[in-house]
């Protein structure tokens, strides 16, 4: 074991926060009311009350290989905390429970242990077709296990009083402690798809795309001890096209009737959920216009102006469908787009709009509009439809120095927004 790798922080903080306490006075007729607590002439009294916390997180981990190819990385980590001030439980002449603040510093010492064991297994076959060579796949194993002990018996962390457990620490800036033990394992796999290919008697790699699986075994519970089957598949081209694939499978059955799981596992995961992405951007090339001695000065300076023509639209499409009922499905079918189009050298346009593809409808849509007039500049903003509905003009100078000289109109939704 060559390599140990080991971490140290602490933190501190202290709330200190300034308060009065009122008290209820009962006159003689009964009749009640309040005010804060006074002094013998007759002030308010002012309390301070200060919170402190002091963490400390130690964390080693140890990585080594075993048998050359299998990676084991045990991991332990170990946070002890202070506070200078907790709750303590106690009975009354009513045999109730009452709680009390003691202003005294105390420490909790809590723990967890990791170990993960992981390797790779590269295979190669052979693709002859046009200038690829060969496809790569590379598969990643990995079993991981987790614990952490159970507090609730130690006498130092809570109270216990007819069968009910009472946390010293809870409402205090370190937050309650664990009150049950965890022992979980986790299965992951990843695989890696890739392709090689010659150009020009050079070797290059492309990924092709990547598929990844988890799911977990929790060792403490008493039904349902397999988590859901997460996979994810995920490719990006090299023309910028991003696709995204991530499905959810249920080990367990389900009770239609009465739409609940049933702690039977079976043969086949049922597939619970779906979600599907894609974008792209699509862009206009710029064309420049050749000089024409036959066309006036006049139309030359319009085209040449007009040939500055740059549009760039990018388009997200996302699909998702939950099946956890299988009675009762949720889909969701969504085309994003962002055009943004320089008509002109001076003129600019954007367009924001959110298509529903299930009921075919446009969700909100949006047409930003910009113009630049020598030393003035013009702005417009609208929005046709929906909760955002309005419209926002302004034309101001460019100058810093002079922006408050502008000529601005609101309407709709912009009435309850700062200017731009």
């Amino acid at each position: 074991m060559k390599n140990i790798q080991w971490d140290f922080n602490s933190k501190i903080l202290n709330n200190s926060k300034n308060y009065y306490r009122s008290q209820e006075l009962i006159d003689e007729e009964g009749m009640s009311s309040f005010q804060w607590e006074q002094d013998d002439d007759g002030n308010a009294i002012a309390f301070n009350q200060s919170d402190m916390m002091l963490k400390n997180k130690f964390s080693i981990n140890a990585p080594f290989t075993a048998f050359k190819y299998v990676a084991i990385n045990p991991n332990i980590n170990i946070s002890s905390d202070f506070v200078n001030r907790f709750q303590e439980a106690s009975i009354n002449e009513e045999n109730e429970v009452e709680f009390n603040t003691v202003v005294r510093f105390k420490n909790r010492t809590t723990s967890n242990l990791a170990l993960s064991i992981s390797t790779k297994v590269y295979g190669i076959l052979p693709f002859k077709v046009g200038n690829f060579q060969a496809l790569r796949h590379v598969m990643t194993p990995r079993i991981g296990f987790s614990y952490s002990p159970d507090y609730l018996k130690n006498d130092n962390y809570f109270q216990e009083f007819n069968d009910e457990y009472y946390d010293y620490f809870s409402g205090t800036l370190i937050g309650s402690t664990p009150r049950t033990s965890s022992k979980k394992i986790n299965l992951y796999l990843g695989n890696v798809f890739q392709a090689k290919r010659s150009i020009n008697n050079e070797e290059e790699k492309i990924d092709l795309f990547s598929l990844r699986m988890n799911t977990g075994y929790d060792i403490n519970k008493k039904e349902f001890k397999l988590s859901t089957l997460n996979s994810s598949l995920r490719s990006s081209l090299k023309n910028g096209t991003k696709i995204d694939m991530n499905f959810t499978h249920d080990f367990y059955e389900f009770n239609k009737e009465e739409s609940v799981r049933i702690n039977e596992l079976r043969s086949v995961p049922r597939l619970t959920g779906i979600r599907l992405s894609t974008n792209f951007t699509l862009k206009g090339k710029k064309n420049d216009i050749q000089n024409d001695n036959e066309l006036s000065e006049q139309t030359k300076n319009f085209l040449n102006d007009f040939s500055s023509n740059v549009w760039q639209s990018r388009i997200g499409v996302s699909y998702t469908l939950n099946k956890i009922n299988p009675e009762n499905k949720v889909e969701n079918f969504w085309l994003n787009s962002n055009t943004s189009i320089n008509v002109t050298n001076n003129w600019k346009l954007n367009y924001n709009a959110r298509f529903n593809l299930i009921d075919n409808n446009i969700v909100r849509h949006n047409l930003t509009l910009y113009r630049e007039i020598d030393c003035w500049e013009l702005f417009v903003d609208w929005t046709p439809n929906g909760y955002a509905r309005g419209l926002y003009f302004r034309l101001n100078l460019k100058s810093d120095m002079l922006q408050d000289l502008k000529v601005e109109q609101k309407t709709g939704i912009y009435t309850t927004r700062p200017s731009f």
